[in-house]
């Protein structure tokens, strides 16, 4: 727990024994408390910067992490590109490492003068369901929505299924993007999602490792792993807005 004091934060014991580990990947959520006793054990680690929540914020080195931002700012200059202006995001924002994506969104709104809308309240713990709910409620409420960007896929799946149930259809009432580490398939449907790669992630973090342990004591600059848009065939350009801003 994140509010777990240092005095009963245990690591495992086989990194309190002098050479049993030559270094240490840290790929799990991270706290300051748990950042703390590892500083505090003569070995060598990395991390994976997008599951670090640390306060007050530590040096940005000896980690990798995908450019989430960048990510959500991809997705969503897309979506304007093919002429959707009443774009959403859905996501659950108490969910620290979805921040990020958010903000890449929200910027690529604002930078495009355009309002960004969202429903980032969590109403499931379970994604899909979160995704359906969030999805219908904007429905039911009669929001402006031509798109919506999924915090995951599993989230934008969600979104699909009460966007169908509304008797509407991707892309052709609503476009959709999800956002995920793998080429998710639901119900044999691709989906237009923002990718990131975990092989490269594991590349890079057990690379660095290896340079720590050659070189003790560097602090080597982080990693960050850029993210790939993955088109499929659920966003739709609206003609009349393209032709307009033409």
């Amino acid at each position: 727990s994140p509010a777990s004091p240092l005095s009963v934060v245990d690591l495992p014991r086989l990194l309190k024994i002098d050479g049993a580990v030559d270094a240490l990947i840290v790929a799990g959520t991270n706290y300051t408390n748990l950042m703390d006793c590892l500083d505090k054990v003569a070995v060598p680690y990395v991390t994976v910067g997008n599951s670090l929540f640390v306060d007050p914020p530590r040096p940005q080195t000896d980690q990798v992490r995908f450019d989430h931002a960048s990510g959500g700012r991809q997705a969503t200059e897309y979506l304007i590109h093919l002429g959707h202006r009443d774009i959403w995001y859905v996501g659950d924002l108490s969910l620290a490492w979805y921040v990020e994506r958010f903000e890449g969104y929200r910027r690529a709104m604002l930078d495009a003068g355009l309002e960004p809308r969202a429903q980032v309240e969590g109403l499931s713990d379970d994604r899909f369901v979160n995704g359906f709910y969030s999805a219908e409620m904007i429905l039911s409420q009669r929001q402006p929505v031509t798109a919506i960007i999924g915090s995951t896929n599993e989230v934008a799946y969600g979104v699909c299924e009460a966007v169908e149930r509304q008797g509407l259809q991707i892309p052709a009432d609503i476009s959709l993007v999800g956002f995920d580490d793998e080429r998710t398939m639901h119900k044999s449907r691709p989906l237009t999602t923002v990718w990131v790669d975990p092989a490269e992630e594991g590349r890079q973090l057990a690379k660095m490792a290896i340079e720590k342990v050659h070189s003790p004591g560097i602090h080597l600059p982080e990693v960050v792993i850029p993210t790939q848009l993955v088109k499929h065939n659920t966003c739709r350009p609206l003609l009349n807005n393209v032709t307009q801003s033409h």
